[in-house]
């Protein structure tokens, strides 16, 4: 399982090269969709890791701030550091086994220069949690076509 991780580490590395050879990662609108896939939006109990990991590897690219006090779990303004758009990031413990981490644009300054993003999401590494979305919301692939997906201008 672990190598997996590693692919898609590898993966998500190249294409932060990918995005900033062009502009930067918020021109791309299946970047969006991966950092901002969340549970409550199905009204499910799940994470995934493709999201964690993605927003994970975001923060060099951002100016962090915390958000306003009197939200559960942690809210935080992301702002990025070469376009300026804005993003709220929101974590929430739901359980002892699931956590939920998503980012969400607020303001995009950059018009959209990548594919767009298609349903059913495609992930590789997937969901982990209490209940899931349907598959018209979310499918398993392979690594090569998550890679495909996610290179693809």
């Amino acid at each position: 399982m672990e190598d997996r991780f590693e692919e898609v580490s590898a993966l998500f590395t190249k294409c932060f090269e990918h995005y900033y050879a062009t502009q930067c990662q918020c021109a791309f609108p299946r970047y969006h969709q991966i950092i901002s896939i969340d549970c409550v939006d199905t009204g499910d109990s799940f994470s995934c890791y493709e999201t964690e990991m993605l927003i994970e590897m975001s923060k060099p690219y951002f100016d962090i701030q915390k958000g306003p006090k009197g939200h559960e779990g942690a809210h935080q303004v992301w702002t990025c550091r070469k376009c300026g758009s804005t993003y709220s990031y929101d974590w929430e413990d739901f359980s002892i086994h699931v956590s939920r981490v998503t980012m969400k644009a607020t303001e995009t300054k950059v018009a959209p220069i990548g594919k767009p993003a298609v349903k059913p999401i495609p992930l590789f590494l997937g969901l982990s949690g209490h209940s899931f979305p349907p598959q018209t919301e979310m499918v398993p692939v392979s690594y090569e076509d998550f890679e495909v997906y996610m290179l693809e201008l």
